[in-house]
């Protein structure tokens, strides 16, 4: 039997695997590095336990929110007193619950630091995906070091 049918298909496998290796090469990496790489992703795609899931890593971002948000009150020289509630208006703004001085404390911050007021719908938006719950209905409410989620 001939190997000439085959050629076309052995060229173009030489091709591809040649054009893998000088990405590899261009980018600093060795050829071999680079499907050490490969084969350690196909390894760690295998082991899915090791991943948090949705609702974890949503729960991560909470906390990091909310320690981003008690450094910014600390940085300004304020402290939450007492219980407090953080909801979305729906309107991509923030409205807040609790006792006078920490509501006017939060509505300061928020007011002044837009990015603050992203984190925060990007937090509603994410919730509204996972539950299904509307935007308007995601809030925070923070009591000492607590924080949990809260829907209306």
């Amino acid at each position: 039997m001939s190997l000439a049918p085959l050629l076309p298909i052995a060229g173009f496998a030489a091709a591809s695997l040649a054009g893998e290796a000088l990405a590899a090469v261009s980018s600093g990496l060795s050829f071999a590095a680079e499907l050490v790489g490969q084969a350690r992703g196909a390894e760690s795609a295998g082991s899915d336990a090791d991943r948090p899931t949705a609702g974890q890593q949503f729960e991560a971002t909470v906390d990091q929110f909310i320690a981003q948000l008690r450094q910014r009150l600390s940085a300004v020289g304020m402290k939450l007193s007492g219980t407090v509630q953080i909801q979305s208006d729906g309107l991509f703004g923030v409205e807040v619950q609790g006792n006078p001085t920490d509501e006017a404390s939060l509505e300061r911050l928020f007011a002044a630091d837009q990015s603050l007021r992203d984190q925060f719908n990007l937090l509603a938006e994410e919730n509204e995906r996972q539950s299904g719950a509307s935007q308007h209905e995601f809030g925070l409410l923070i009591e000492g070091v607590a924080a949990e989620v809260i829907r209306r």
